[in-house]
């Protein structure tokens, strides 16, 4: 397919990104717009597929390019999975796990020149509750911390302020959660604990960022990580530290490796981190990896590892 007749679906969240500049970012795309026929879209406009479809011609275009953090690459790969496109990433936002994982360029005139020089890889996506997600999704204390961190910014704090006073409040809330696995290989655990973890594929945990490194994406499975039941001091200490040093050697937590598996919470509904974006679901819920579920295009270097 020529370059004249190639679609590329453009999803751009702005208000994401801390680490580039808009006006970087629309010169790329306005030289992109010589070569490719480019449609615009919204975070928003993403997330309902078929009506999508009624305003682009999907079918057609070959790439969807994601531009912010983790939470727009998260809606983008959900369409790549969905229409089998390759997705294209330009990190914008505040951690940019994903692209890391990956060795993607963190400046986006060197991540906008893969379109045309980098090579498709296959990775791994997970799922919840057909939901997908490729990096994490965290229940329990992560998501209350997130959640209150968020209203407390709606207030109009700061954002690291807004934090430390959310991981205090939630700290005294302390909600546990009684969490049930069952596995298809047979394999059940009740466990009490304060935070359930879940990433798609292999990685090391400890670091400020969470996601400190990831083994592979393309692993088949998940990584699950319970964390011990601490009292609130110790647990309130850990969180905070995490912030600036690897906590990993101070916390004690249960790791699993599995395919696919049921979790069920003693609560009708709970809130969840799904790639950094809170979000509230059914507490059933039916976890399991996509192996090998969407090409991602990267650096012809990285494609020969």
């Amino acid at each position: 397919m020529s370059s004249a007749q190639k679609k590329i679906i453009v999803v751009w969240n702005p208000d994401s990104g801390i680490n580039q500049t808009e006006n970087q970012i629309e010169n790329n795309l306005k030289k992109l717009e010589k070569q490719y026929q480019l449609y615009r879209v919204t975070v928003e406009e993403i997330l309902d597929i078929e009506a999508l479809k009624e305003r682009v011609p999907v079918a057609s275009c070959t790439d969807i390019l994601a531009i912010g953090g983790d939470g727009t690459v998260n809606a983008a790969a959900s369409v790549a999975y969905a229409c089998r496109l390759r997705l294209v990433v330009i990190p914008d936002g505040t951690f940019n796990h994903f692209a890391k994982h990956l060795n993607l360029p963190l400046d986006s005139n060197e991540a906008f020149e893969l379109i045309d020089s980098g090579e498709s890889v296959f990775v791994d996506l997970g799922e919840v509750n057909n939901r997908t997600f490729v990096n994490f999704i965290s229940v329990g204390y992560y998501a209350d911390v997130i959640k209150s961190r968020s209203q407390l910014q709606m207030q109009g704090g700061y954002k690291w302020t807004s934090f430390l006073k959310a991981l205090f409040r939630e700290t005294v809330r302390k909600n546990r959660l009684r969490v049930h696995f069952k596995t298809e290989q047979g394999v059940e655990i009740i466990k009490k604990t304060p935070l359930l973890f879940v990433a798609n594929g292999k990685f090391s945990f400890g670091s400020a960022d969470i996601l400190a490194d990831r083994d592979s994406f393309t692993s088949g499975s998940l990584h699950v990580l319970m964390f011990k039941n601490y009292d609130r001091i110790r647990l309130f200490f850990i969180a905070l530290l995490s912030m600036i040093f690897d906590t990993s050697k101070w916390s004690v937590v249960e790791s699993y490796q599995f395919e696919n598996f049921h979790v069920s919470v003693e609560k009708e509904r709970i809130k969840l981190v799904i790639d950094g974006e809170v979000i509230e679901m059914n507490s059933d819920l039916v976890i399991k990896n996509n192996p090998r579920a969407i090409k991602v295009i990267v650096s012809k270097e990285q494609s020969a590892k």
